[in-house]
């Protein structure tokens, strides 16, 4: 059984979620990503959980702050149906604010920006999120939304890596793109063990954004530089769960891994959920976006 925090930090994340007509060309496009907020703030704080879930693709993904992953949209529609959410059971009032938005395909964004609480504090008074949103039809929906609480913890995270076992889904792609992708999360996670700064310059894009645990945001020489510096050390790295998405030569990966690693010389050993973003690039796959949370374990 959920506690009540953890619903509620469910529904917190859940508030980046939400669909918005197309308008005209990209700045219409833009304009419709960042008010996909606002509609869904509205769905939380009116506790409609159906309407809340409608916003995501069928196929839709959602971890929220704890590093629950609830996949398609009846799943997510059920555990917000379960949460303690809305202004009336609350007594909180949400708002949302996109920060950034990205095209990675003309029908096709990541999108990052925050939560906020206003009024009775019951949970988490905030957090942080990076969502991927696809066009469907004449409308967006989320196909991908990641989230962290704020405010952040003292530790930050390594990149959301992954790899090992043959993908667990590969809705809308073929197997060999399915297979490709997890070898090469594999190859990711076994490169920043290893400290192998040419594999993670190959497969890390230029434009490389990461979001860590902490809600800390970094490109990727920022990335590269903390495990070439020594400043993220992994011993052991064990990938489980991991489930690639192909949308023409975009993809999303989730997984989550088995760490033993240290921070600046803090344990972060533990549970990690994430989801990598990836753009085929002159026949190859690239990540451009990556963001994980740690599993905080629910009190039985």
């Amino acid at each position: 059984m959920k506690t009540k925090l953890a619903a509620l930090a469910a529904a917190v994340v859940l508030a980046t979620l939400a669909s918005a007509q197309t308008g005209t060309g990209r700045a219409g496009d833009e304009a419709a990503i960042r008010k996909m907020g606002e509609q869904y703030a509205a769905a939380w704080n009116s506790a409609d959980a159906r309407q809340a879930a409608a916003l995501f693709a069928e196929d839709g993904t959602f971890t929220d702050v704890n590093g629950q992953t609830y996949k398609g949209r009846m799943a997510i529609e059920k555990d917000l149906a379960e949460s303690e959410v809305g202004t009336a059971k609350t007594g909180m009032t949400m708002s949302i604010t996109t920060e950034a938005v990205r095209f990675l395909q003309p029908d096709l964004a990541v999108a990052m920006g925050t939560t906020h609480f206003s009024g009775a504090q019951k949970g988490p008074g905030g957090g942080h999120y990076m969502s991927v949103v696809r066009r469907v039809g004449s409308e967006w929906k989320v196909a991908a939304v990641h989230a962290a609480a704020s405010p952040p913890a003292s530790m930050a995270g390594g990149p959301g890596t992954a790899g090992g076992p043959r993908p667990t889904g590969t809705s809308g792609s073929s197997m060999a793109e399915a297979d490709a992708l997890v070898a090469l999360e594999r190859e990711w996670g076994e490169a920043v063990v290893a400290k192998n700064l040419s594999t993670l310059d190959r497969i890390m894009a230029d434009d490389f954004t990461e979001v860590d645990p902490a809600g800390q945001t970094r490109g990727k020489q920022a990335s590269m530089d903390e495990v070439k510096g020594g400043e993220l050390v992994f011993e052991s790295y064990t990938p489980n769960d991991v489930t690639p998405r192909v949308y023409g030569d975009t993809a999303i990966v989730t997984g989550m891994s088995v760490i033993k690693a240290t921070y600046r010389g803090e344990d972060i050993s533990g549970n990690y959920r994430w989801t990598d973003t990836f753009v085929k690039r002159d026949g190859r796959w690239q990540a451009v976006a990556s963001q994980a949370t740690r599993v905080v374990e629910e009190k039985k």
